[in-house]
């Protein structure tokens, strides 16, 4: 996206979709996005499987699963991104208008009518539906069971938590649908290249949807930084071990 945008600020000259290819570039964005949402709803019903049942949750969510769900994960949705090569080409005489990819005649039905309702539903739907519905079930939790094992001071701090949790489902919800629903309109405002004004009102929205999705993504690491301890603790650790690795390049990695 970066490169991108600084092609289009003629920072750069080439752009990404013609070395990368319309399918490659795609696969890319679409795919990393569809991962990371997927992967934060596993993260969140681990959670509430943890917090549901304390006692068993070390025979449910075992690293082992974790782990080949994670797997599992990036390597569907990554062959799921292929279509986009048998579905796109890069145009040059098509860099001023609204896109420089172009469907093939045989893919337009696919990609202008079916994959926005797939990959709104499937992909960005139903994994933010599960964000959001982990995080309510927590915050329910938390502010409806009494914990016995926790003093006040800590009890009232999962309980802020839990509240920051609910908050950012919501935010996270409310910066990814826009640009999915955003494509069923696609054909709308672009088969028609002469027509300026809906070409420019394409671009504001697609800049907006946009910001709104890379805010979203940017913000994940901090976001995590502040609701989470073992996050926190474990960026304290790997921020400490480079400095110590700075200041003597020689040493040992005992404590490894």
């Amino acid at each position: 996206v970066l490169w991108l945008w600084l092609q289009a600020m003629s920072i750069i000259k080439r752009d990404p979709r013609d070395i990368l290819s319309c399918g490659g570039y795609y696969s890319c964005i679409v795919g990393s996005s569809m991962i990371s949402n997927f992967l934060l709803a596993n993260g969140s019903f681990d959670r509430v499987l943890i917090i549901i049942f304390p006692h068993k949750y070390q025979e449910i969510v075992t690293n082992k699963r974790v782990l080949l769900r994670i797997i599992l994960t990036v390597l569907i949705i990554s062959l799921l991104m292929t279509h986009f090569h048998f579905s796109l080409y890069y145009q040059p005489e098509l860099k001023l208008s609204a896109r420089s990819c172009e469907y093939y005649p045989y893919a337009r039905l696919w990609i202008g009518r079916i994959w926005p309702i797939v990959h709104s539903i499937l992909f960005a739907f139903i994994p933010s539906f599960i964000i959001c519905t982990c995080s309510f079930i927590i915050l329910w939790n938390r502010y409806h069971h009494k914990m016995k094992t926790v003093n006040s001071t800590a009890a009232t701090r999962m309980k802020t938590l839990s509240l920051l949790l609910v908050i950012f489902s919501i935010y996270s919800t409310l910066t990814l649908l826009p640009i999915t629903i955003l494509q069923f309109f696609s054909q709308y405002f672009l088969d028609d290249n002469t027509n300026c004004r809906k070409i420019g009102m394409w671009k504001m929205l697609l800049y907006l949807c946009c910001t709104l999705m890379a805010i979203n993504y940017s913000n994940k690491f901090y976001i995590n930084l502040v609701t989470s301890t073992q996050f926190r603790q474990d960026f304290l650790k790997l921020v400490t071990f480079k400095r110590k690795n700075v200041k003597n390049p020689n040493n040992r990695l005992i404590e490894m």
